[in-house]
């Protein structure tokens, strides 16, 4: 559809398409500003950003929910407008760190629940800021100009630049920060006297330690940034999540043994971030590849399939399970869920790809009352396999479970959605000889007609 009006388009010629964008530009003042934007000079178009970005340092009026769209396409136009400029590489960057100091006025002017605005400044900006510090040639202007743009972050949008700085600094630039914000660091620690009205939590160092812990992960440096990071907690010890965020930084810079002995401190009782770990643990333990270390990953997966059945998990497991152990493993797992009377739909997923479907289609139909249309996302993948596999009178269950769930919420303009379920459900009748205690097509439909005959925008789609 797209290709062909873009056909049609072209086959228009410039002058009629000329004619139509200024038509719409008369009534459409977006329009017109980024026409205005598209088709101006180059020293225009930086005279028009300088000006548009001092317009955000005046911003007076408040925008909210409804209106911060409006915001957000100007601080769009603005970026757009800055990645199309030809100007070189040292004032662009200026450019670019003159639209962060924006933020702390736009920020305080506008309703962002939606995090649009954030990404803008998080992502797009920051794409701008690394792209002309690649191609700035003066390291050290950069580095200054980087720990000048970093002094304020209130509002948490300048987050990423230091990471940023690192892919275009030189290592001995960002180490040179790094020295300045330690000496920073220790300087407030030293002047800083702990009350209960301000307690450790609240130290200005915290923010000089955060950023040298920043960068040096930014440059791999694993040691420098367990002690910033250390740094940064004060006298209290780390938590399981700061030993996760330590032990991340040691695999990135290539020392597992290290990560392992950090995660180490890491509970095993610990819900919090537990895949998280067991994947760091995973990885360290198959970068080191030792025989022993190889066993210990077998031992993580089988404990983690027990836990959380996933077919990622077995999948990963038959990598390193030698074949007399794999298939106990997997016939234990299956006796274990089998004699369970709730839902696994994990569990489930599980059985399709490594089991009999007859085995998978038992499971689901003796507990069909379970299945919750409102989990779609699982759901359709799953009444697809089934019917892959022939096994209709699953994948039909499910495919009513999911229309019943809209018709219950009464959405009309999810009918539609419904309406292709029973469709579905319909084509696939005709395979199914034994209903098994379960109700036809066609006695499904008319319970469909009794409990929801009021639903006249849903029949009209049915019809």
């Amino acid at each position: 559809m797209a290709k062909q009006l873009s056909d049609r388009l072209i086959a228009l010629g410039a002058k009629r398409l000329t004619e139509v964008l200024l038509e719409l530009a008369d009534r459409d003042l977006a329009i017109e500003k980024r026409l205005m934007m598209l088709t101006a000079t180059n020293s225009e178009s930086i005279k028009k950003i300088r000006s548009q970005i001092s317009g955000l340092k005046r911003i007076k009026r408040f925008y909210d929910w409804k209106s911060v769209g409006q915001l957000s396409e100007k601080i769009e136009l603005i970026l757009e407008g800055i990645g199309r400029l030809k100007i070189d590489p040292k004032k662009g960057f200026e450019l670019v760190s003159s639209f962060y100091e924006t933020d702390t006025v736009v920020c305080e002017h506008c309703d962002d629940s939606t995090g649009t605005i954030g990404i803008l400044y998080r992502y797009d900006a920051k794409d701008l800021l690394t792209q002309f510090g690649h191609q700035c040639h003066d390291k050290s202007w950069l580095a200054e100009r980087v720990f000048e743009l970093n002094k304020e972050n209130g509002y948490g949008i300048r987050d990423g630049i230091l990471t940023a700085a690192c892919e275009f600094l030189p290592e001995a630039d960002v180490r040179l920060l790094v020295n300045r914000y330690c000496e920073l660091a220790s300087k407030a620690d030293k002047e800083f006297n702990s009350t209960e009205s301000e307690p450790q939590w609240n130290r200005p160092s915290r923010r000089y330690w955060g950023a040298a812990a920043e960068l040096a992960a930014g440059i791999c440096d694993a040691p420098l940034y367990e002690m910033a990071y250390k740094s940064d907690w004060g006298d209290q010890p780390l938590n399981s999540a700061g030993w996760i965020d330590v032990a991340k930084v040691y695999l990135l810079a290539g020392d597992p043994q290290t990560a392992l002995l950090r995660l180490s401190n890491v509970d095993d009782t610990e819900r919090f971030r537990r895949d998280e770990t067991q994947r760091l643990r995973i990885q360290a333990h198959k970068t080191i590849g030792s025989k022993a270390n190889l066993k210990k990953v077998f031992s993580i997966l089988r404990d983690r399939l027990f836990e959380s059945p996933s077919v990622r998990t077995l999948t990963d497991l038959k990598e390193f399970a030698d074949p007399s152990e794999y298939r106990p493993i997997v016939d234990k797992l299956s006796s274990r869920y089998l004699s369970d009377v709730q839902l696994n739909l994990s569990f489930l997923e599980l059985l399709l790809v490594d089991s009999d479907v007859s085995i998978a289609e038992e499971y689901l139909l003796e507990r069909a009352d379970l299945i919750d249309g409102e989990r779609y996302g699982r759901l359709v993948p799953i009444a697809k396999s089934f019917t892959e596999k022939k096994s209709s009178l699953a994948a039909t269950l499910i495919l009513r479970a999911l229309a019943d769930s809209i018709l219950r919420r009464a959405v009309s303009k999810n009918y539609k959605i419904a309406v292709g379920y029973i469709n579905r459900a319909s084509k696939l009748a005709a395979d199914i000889a034994d209903w098994k205690n379960h109700i036809d097509h066609a006695a499904y439909l008319e319970t469909l007609r009794t409990n929801h005959a009021r639903k006249s925008a849903f029949w009209s789609k049915m019809d």
